[in-house]
This record gives structure tokens, C-alpha cells and sequence, in this order.
């Protein structure tokens, strides 16, 4: 019997040994470009590493306009033409995962400077948490080590993708489904010019017509929420949001309607309703990031809302108890002590990491802030004094210029990311941060 046994997990390990070598190899041809897509440098030229999340990216608008393309731009126009501009920002990525990525990137490209934007996701993106939370060094040391065992990543994608397959049987939807006829292309496209002009009531105009003559379209339901809400109409646009979420279970949507509940309308009820739902439905979408959580925490503090406060709690500490450690771990640590010094803590210990690297590298080093203001309220800003790094703050040009200029001209049809004109302020801030503290010239100099 003992030896059936030996010769059973000798087996066992044989397999997956043998698997794991497998995977090995087949990842090995895509492992150098998969991390981030950033390439090494021409002989001679300097690395400015821009590292973030979707602003990073430059997620709103054609692929190669974000602030770090533009930014080489004024780079070469300047004179500065001995310099490589790196792209790797992630759109979903939080500090955990921004921090590991630039680990990797700036030990291999060596950069003059890095340039970092992000910190907006950790609300809702929870990866890193449980390892930074210590709640047991062994088990997040061992879940660490773990994660990085291929054969274990299969088998927990594998199982992921049954998860969701019996969860939801339907096929995915389309992103668009606005109907494919010439009326409602050319009628969305009016409304989105006249939205990037500022003129929401026209597009709302516009958006309504076709959404009452295609009643099933998720999108134009959406789209015209969105166009009400940035009109004022509140209480219409919740009407649209809701209609919208009836057709499709969205979480993007939710959290949008949710935030309309609760800061415009006063009504903290139907936003945790909206927000439970989205949770119910889905609680760890994409890995692990439902932003309806951090709807949730943001009605604890208010006191307008404490007759909701003990059933906020109890779901929210029921829905951790069938969570990922990562999700668990905060949610726990944000019921005992808040949300936001929950998220502070983790975000400011990543930011502290970013900075210790760019030191021990002798590299040049830039926080971003964000053009609006970003959960966490002025985290970025106490960190930049806290360590003596240069703040470029962006959201102080955003508020200056919002002053005499329409919000479509600086942002992208999504209300959140950046328009092309939007990136360009963000790349001109960080021209002039670098001119100013001429890490250009001590760069070249070295």
C-alpha cells in the first residue's frame, strides 16, 4: 500500500514538473515583450520611463497621442533629441502592480528619469493587498511564491473560466451595440461631436430620439445618461442609467449611477441598492475589481446615511468571507479602520518602494497628480513633500484652465481619461517640471 502511495505522488510530481516545464517554454518566445512592451533603447540615448495606469497609457485617445508620445514630441522640438520616451503604462494596474512592473523595467532599461501617474485604481483593484497588509507574513509570502507557479496559474484560469461559464451562460455583449443603421451612426456621431464641444443638451437631444426608437441599445441608453448627468438633469439621467442596467449588468455603470444617487440626488438608499446589486452580480470582476465596494465604504462616514450603516456592514463583511485574500484582507482592515487609510497606507508604502528605486538607480524622479482630484484626496502631494521629490501638479493646471475652457476640450468622451488637447497639458507640465529642475541637462551630463 505504502509503496502504490510513494509511487502515486512520485507521479504526481513528475507531471507536474513536466508541465510546468512545458509552460516554461512556451511562454519563453513572449516573456520579454508581455511585461510591458517596452523596448531597450538605441545605443547612446537616455530612458525617460513613464510608469502609471490608463493615463499612462493614454486610454481616450488613438493609440500613440497619450502624454508620453507627446511629450518625446516637445522632447526632439527642444533640442533633446538623445532621449528615448518609454511608455509602459497598464490601464487597471494599482501601485502593487505598477511597482513590480517598473522593478523589472527600470533595472533592465536603466532610465535618466522616471515618471509616475497612478494610485486611482487601489480602491477597487485589491491585487497586493493581503501580502502588504501582513496579516500573516508566511501565508502572503507563501501565496506570493505560489502565484508565480505557472501550472497553479492554469489550473486557477481554468476554474475561473468554469466559474464564469456557469455563472453566465450568455455570450458576452458588444461594447457598442448601437444598431448598425446610417440614422443611428450618423445620430451617434452628432451627439459625440456635440459632446466633445460641450453642448449636452443637444446631444442629449439626439441621444433620446434614438434611444426611444432603439429601446434594446445598452449603449445609447448609457450614452445618454452620461450626456443628462453632465447637463444637470439628474434625475433623468438616473431614469437612463437605470434603464440601462436593466438591459446589461454593467459595474462601470452601476458605480456611475450609484455616485449619481448618492452625490446629486441625496438619495443613499437607491445608491446602495445599485451598488449591492453590482457586487451580488459580480464581486470580483476582472481579477478582482468591483469599484461598487468603494461606493459602499464612501457612505460609511456619512451620517446622512447611518440608518444604512449596519446593513453596509454586514454585506460587506458576509461578501469578504467568499473573496480572494487580497479583496478579504481589505475589506476587513477598511470595516475596522476605513476604506481610505486603508488604501492611504498601501498606496503611500508603494510610492515610498517607487521612490527607494529611482534612488538606488541614481535616476531623476516625478509624481504626478491626476487632472482631477483622485481617492485618497492629497496623497500624492504629502508623499512628494514627505520625500522631497518634485510634484507635477496637474490637477492645479486642469483647475486653471477648466476656468476658460469647455471639460470636452481637456477630456475624452469617457468624462474620466484625458482628450488628445487634455494629454498635451499633462506632457507640456511635465516638459516644463524638467526644464525647470534641468534634469535634462544633469541626465546628459552623466
Amino acid at each position: 500500500m505504502m509503496k502504490k502511495a510513494a509511487a502515486f505522488f512520485l507521479g504526481c510530481v513528475t507531471v507536474l514538473l513536466l508541465m510546468e516545464t512545458l509552460l516554461y517554454f512556451a511562454a519563453a518566445p513572449y516573456s520579454a515583450a508581455s511585461d510591458s512592451g517596452a523596448k531597450a533603447p538605441r545605443s547612446g540615448e537616455k530612458v525617460l520611463l513613464c510608469a502609471g495606469d490608463s493615463f499612462v497609457r493614454g486610454i481616450g485617445v488613438p493609440e500613440g497621442r497619450g502624454f508620453p508620445e507627446q511629450l518625446g514630441a516637445m522632447l526632439r522640438a527642444g533640442g533633446h533629441t538623445g532621449w528615448t520616451v518609454v511608455n509602459t503604462g497598464t490601464p487597471g494596474e494599482n501601485t502593487t502592480q505598477i511597482l513590480e512592473r517598473l522593478r523589472k523595467d527600470a533595472r533592465r532599461l536603466r532610465p535618466a528619469v522616471i515618471v509616475m501617474l497612478g494610485g486611482m485604481i487601489n480602491e477597487g483593484n485589491y491585487y497586493g493587498y493581503f501580502a502588504h497588509s501582513k496579516r500573516n507574513a508566511f501565508l502572503a509570502s507563501l501565496a506570493n511564491r505560489l502565484s508565480g507557479i505557472r501550472t497553479l496559474k492554469l489550473f486557477t484560469v481554468a476554474a475561473a473560466l468554469d466559474r464564469n461559464t456557469r455563472r453566465q451562460p450568455a455570450p458576452p455583449q458588444p461594447a457598442d451595440d448601437t444598431p448598425p443603421g446610417r440614422e443611428f451612426q450618423e445620430g451617434r456621431r452628432a451627439a459625440e461631436a456635440l459632446l466633445l464641444e460641450g453642448r449636452y443638451a443637444g446631444a442629449a437631444e439626439i441621444l433620446g430620439a434614438l434611444s426611444r426608437k432603439a429601446p434594446d441599445s445598452f449603449s445609447l441608453r448609457k450614452r445618454l445618461a452620461e450626456a443628462l448627468a453632465w447637463n444637470g438633469k439628474y434625475a433623468e439621467a438616473a431614469q437612463s442609467y437605470s434603464a440601462a442596467l436593466a438591459l446589461r449588468q454593467d459595474m462601470a455603470t452601476a458605480w456611475e449611477l450609484g455616485r449619481l444617487y448618492d452625490m446629486q440626488l441625496a438619495d443613499h438608499a437607491a445608491a446602495f441598492r445599485t451598488w449591492k446589486r453590482s457586487i451580488e452580480a459580480d464581486p470580483a470582476p476582472q481579477g478582482g475589481r468591483n469599484f461598487c465596494f468603494e461606493g459602499l465604504f464612501s457612505l460609511l462616514p456619512n451620517e446622512k446615511a447611518a440608518a444604512l450603516h449596519p446593513e453596509i456592514r454586514a454585506f460587506l463583511a458576509k461578501t469578504a468571507e467568499k473573496l480572494p485574500p487580497d479583496n478579504a484582507a481589505f475589506i476587513r482592515d477598511a470595516l475596522q479602520g476605513g476604506s481610505r487609510a486603508a488604501a492611504n497606507r498601501w498606496k503611500e508604502a508603494d510610492f515610498e518602494a517607487m521612490i527607494d528605486l529611482a534612488e538606488e538607480l541614481g535616476a531623476g524622479f516625478l509624481l504626478l497628480n491626476y487632472p482631477e482630484t483622485a481617492p485618497g484626496g492629497p496623497l500624492i502631494e504629502r508623499i512628494a513633500e514627505k520625500r522631497g521629490v518634485p510634484l507635477v501638479d496637474n490637477k492645479r493646471e486642469f483647475d486653471r484652465l477648466l476656468k476658460s475652457r469647455s471639460r470636452g476640450e481637456l477630456f475624452a468622451t469617457d468624462n474620466s481619461h484625458c482628450s488628445e488637447e487634455g494629454y498635451r497639458v499633462i506632457a507640456a507640465n511635465v516638459y516644463r517640471k524638467l526644464e525647470e529642475l534641468r534634469l535634462l541637462d544633469a541626465a546628459a551630463s552623466r
